[in-house]
């Protein structure tokens, strides 16, 4: 899936690839993560698992849709806690919404070595993955900065 977004950092126009497939290079499944509008100040983060092209019989009219897994923010920390760190885990739930919510990829990364027991999987996500994406987390944009 292709998906186009307006940069808040130079406000070019980027295009992230978001890929959600059963075989990724013969090494299984690949589910991309994806950031989504929110009202709310906080990112709306979640898992890719399926992308769906309807068609209505009466009138041909086609539309996608795409069956995402949330991501929910959780209280755990890892033993070094940095500036900015967001820890998130996988919620049970599974959410029909529409692609023109997608904003961009995101890169969220697994969290290896759990020392306590906690239940479910966490991922840190990369704040730091260019400077649009350190102004979309932190609630920024170039002009609100430029402002006098």
């Amino acid at each position: 899936m292709k998906v186009a977004y307006s940069s808040l950092e130079d406000f070019r126009t980027r295009t992230d690839w978001l890929r959600c497939t059963k075989s990724w290079n013969n090494a299984g499944p690949r589910q991309d993560c994806i950031l989504l509008e929110s009202a709310q100040r906080n990112p709306r983060i979640a898992r890719l698992r399926l992308i769906l092209r309807c068609r209505l019989m009466l009138t041909d009219a086609e539309f996608d849709l795409i069956l995402i897994q949330p991501f929910k923010r959780s209280n755990w920390l890892p033993q070094t806690v940095f500036r900015g760190c967001r820890v998130f885990n996988t919620s049970e739930t599974l959410q029909l919404v529409s692609p023109s919510e997608i904003i961009r990829g995101v890169c969220m990364c697994p969290v290896f070595d759990q020392t306590e027991d906690v239940e479910g999987q966490f991922y840190l996500m990369d704040s730091v993955g260019g400077g649009d994406m350190f102004l979309r987390l932190n609630g920024w944009s170039v002009p609100e900065l430029l402002s006098c």
